[in-house]
């Protein structure tokens, strides 16, 4: 396991999905969610037969940490606000690369509702419970015979 929030399976697929998209649009959807840019990532995907726009796709995607929450985060927003593009240009049909998403999308356990993406309720991971458990409790309990706050 990478360790990474947003399988990489999503993130094949979300990239799968741009070849049909303007440059243009490809860096105003990374930029606008405040995505850095990795052109060695882009020049990479290209020498290895990824076209402009996933190449392009890639270079962002490749600067985040997807181990990151925020990064993480980030991306499920692009492939959210991209999704919802691509689903009203599609029409009445589906292309292969946005059914792929979607069933990638249905494995990793995220729902589509058409406006936003939510992962279903699982178990929680065992790292992450460990750090819930670290917390310290901002709001204890109250003092036997206290109500809200006051004594009785």
């Amino acid at each position: 396991m990478s360790g990474q929030l947003v399988p990489r399976p999503v993130v094949e697929a979300f990239i799968g999905c741009f070849g049909g998209t303007i440059l243009r649009d490809v860096d105003a959807l990374f930029e606008d969610l405040g995505f850095e840019f990795d052109p060695t990532a882009e020049e990479h995907a290209e020498q290895h037969g990824r076209g402009a726009r996933r190449s392009r796709a890639d270079g962002y995607i490749t600067a985040s940490d997807l181990k990151q929450p925020r990064d993480a985060d980030r991306l499920l927003k692009a492939i959210s606000l991209a999704l919802a593009d691509w689903e009203s240009a599609e029409g009445g049909s589906e292309w292969s690369d946005l059914k792929r998403l979607r069933r990638n999308l249905e494995v990793a356990g995220f729902d589509w509702d058409g406006k936003t993406l939510v992962r279903r309720a699982g178990p929680v991971p065992a790292p992450f419970a460990q750090r819930l458990a670290d917390l310290e409790d901002v709001n204890p309990p109250p003092k036997v015979g206290q109500v809200n706050g006051r004594l009785h």
